[in-house]
């Protein structure tokens, strides 16, 4: 293994917290993390209801072929966040 071979796990909610989205979403990404917040700290909050550009992130992973993990509170939450992503990206 080469370390060309080696990806990460993007957590899109902690990297805004340091406003690296962009920089983090153009490196070789093996698994994504969903979760909004207003940039300041971890809040995990259902997308769309903090700061974060849905739209413009999503877009970003127009070619990922992995796995997407909402990390929610709850149940609903995490519905919510379904419905919202479908929303914006069809």
């Amino acid at each position: 293994m080469s370390p060309d071979d080696l990806g990460f796990t993007f957590d899109v909610g902690h990297a805004n917290t340091t406003n690296a989205i962009d920089p983090f979403s153009k490196m070789k990404i093996d698994h994504v993390h969903l979760h909004d917040n207003n940039g300041q700290t971890d809040e995990h909050l259902p997308l769309g209801l903090g700061n974060i550009n849905w739209e413009r992130t999503m877009q970003a992973f127009r070619h990922y072929k992995g796995i997407f993990v909402l990390e929610l509170k709850t149940l609903d939450e995490g519905l919510q966040s379904l419905s919202y992503l479908k929303r914006i990206t069809l």
